[in-house]
């Protein structure tokens, strides 16, 4: 069995999601009404809170004995807006990245790159579905064009190579984003 290590503040987040999912004390209507300029917290509500510091337990566990009642909303405020800044950070760099690529005639990932990071992929779906097939999709439009299923690793250069070319996307610069799906 593989483990990952999962953050504070990601784990505070998945609770809030979980509590919320749940009826954690709001209704529907309230919950919909919350915009993201809604949620605040400030430093002094997260003083000391348990969620927000290093954990130096066994396994690494929350310290349960330091958690009290109003630790846990100013910690799932904090990791709601923690990991809204890495999703608009990576967004805005991702439209950077894709802009200059088009613009320019950037090569930001050869064709060998991307085979090569599908034959990664392919192979950590295999071994968990080892008896399935994977279906690769560009996603540049086309109505059915540029899709393959391959069944070995022998299959995946060829297969990325095929897409891209029946999507007419071999050039610099090109959209050369697809999909593996089991």
């Amino acid at each position: 069995m593989t483990s990952t290590f999962v953050p504070n503040t990601a784990i505070v987040a998945a609770s809030a999601i979980a509590l919320a999912a749940c009826g954690g004390g709001t209704s529907s209507e309230d919950a919909a009404d919350a915009t993201a300029s809604e949620i605040a917290v400030t430093a002094a509500e997260l003083a000391g809170n348990p969620f927000l510091e290093d954990w130096t337990t066994p396994y690494g566990v929350p310290p349960f004995d330091s958690i009290e009642d109003e630790h846990f909303m100013p910690a799932f405020k904090h990791g709601v807006l923690e990991l809204r800044k890495e999703i608009t950070a990576i967004a805005e760099n991702a439209e950077a990245l894709l802009q200059a690529g088009y613009s320019g005639n950037v090569e930001l990932v050869t064709i060998a790159e991307l085979q090569e990071t599908a034959g990664e992929v392919c192979a950590e779906i295999w071994s968990d579905y080892p008896e399935h097939r994977i279906r690769f999709k560009h996603i540049g439009g086309g109505g059915g064009k540029g899709q393959r299923v391959v069944s070995s690793p022998e299959e995946i250069p060829s297969a990325v190579m095929d897409i891209l070319a029946e999507s007419k996307v071999v050039e610099p610069g090109s959209n050369r984003n697809f999909l593996v799906e089991l």
